[in-house]
């Protein structure tokens, strides 16, 4: 029997895993540095792991990258691993009644999902922010550079950022008193989707801390707006403009973006609190209740 070093291709993959509450766990791979025949009958394949915490692993062979067989008949290294280097699997495949040949190798591990992960969200700093504006009223737009819907504060009635793209809006209403006498956006009239809602001014301003501010505005997928970057999590704001008090006019699409605060301003009853960003800075004040903003939910 051929004991020579395998001719192997080898697939490798880095992922990280983490650990949090809350949590439920998916497949990921490790990366695979070494892979070659130790003795007659037994592949040895080496690997590592980063960010683990006393997992599991589980390696899988395959002659195609297509159709990937567990290894069962393994022994080495596959308990209680956690973060390091040079650990070893070696695999009995002829125990396994798979011949000799050249295969493609992948280590999994269970890796533990954030609480933000599992809402499908971004992680910016200390909050979990929704991948995209609130379109309809308790509904997500698509993509997260669709534009969604304006709302009002404190409304739950949605007003296209579209049409008409110029003049007043049929309808648009002005400020009432049951905006002038909240000082909190009302849950019943929160338009994020469930277990998600308007963000508090603390949220946005710690939102800003993370703004990449640049002149021109970026772009995704042809759209100008800002991103805001914390380590590999990336979230973008489309910059949508808003819809003016008076009679709902469009006003500063793809050169400003404005989303709501779920608080009154401390020093006009009549504004709100708000995120604005244009070309070149990132902030958090206060605008009228009766401007049509975007709203970026945050996870409850």
């Amino acid at each position: 029997m051929n004991t020579s070093k395998l001719s192997c291709l080898i697939f490798v993959l880095l992922f990280l895993a983490f650990e949090t509450a809350n949590a439920q766990t998916t497949m990921v791979e490790a990366t695979i540095t070494d892979a070659n025949f130790t003795c007659p009958g037994e592949i040895s394949v080496t690997y590592s792991l980063t960010s683990a915490t006393a997992v599991d692993v589980t390696l899988f062979y395959s002659p195609d990258k297509c159709n990937w067989m567990e290894a069962i008949a393994v022994t080495g290294d596959i308990t209680g691993i956690t973060t390091g280097s040079g650990y070893e699997i070696l695999w009995d495949n002829m125990a396994d009644r798979v011949a000799f040949g050249k295969f493609y190798f992948k280590v999994e591990f269970p890796q533990t999902l954030s609480s933000c992960e599992l809402l499908d969200g971004i992680q910016i700093g200390s909050y979990c922010w929704a991948r995209s504006n609130v379109n309809t009223f308790g509904n997500f737009a698509i993509n997260p550079y669709d534009f969604g819907m304006f709302y009002q504060w404190n409304r739950s009635a949605a007003w296209d950022p579209v049409t008409p793209p110029t003049g007043a809006v049929t309808g648009w209403p002005v400020i009432n008193t049951d905006q002038q006498n909240a000082s909190t956006w009302a849950a019943i009239l929160d338009p994020c989707p469930a277990g998600w809602r308007v963000p508090t001014q603390a949220e946005l301003t710690n939102l800003v801390s993370y703004a990449v501010n640049v002149n021109p505005l970026a772009t995704m997928n042809g759209v100008a707006g800002r991103f805001f970057v914390d380590g590999s999590n990336t979230l973008f704001l489309p910059a949508v403009g808003s819809r003016i008090t008076t009679n709902g006019t469009l006003s500063n699409q793809g050169t400003f973006g404005y989303y709501w605060s779920r608080e009154e301003s401390t020093a006009n009853t009549n504004y709100a609190w708000c995120l604005s960003f244009g070309s070149t800075t990132t902030n958090v004040g206060s605008n009228s209740k009766a401007l049509g903003f975007s709203v970026r939910c945050v996870a409850e």
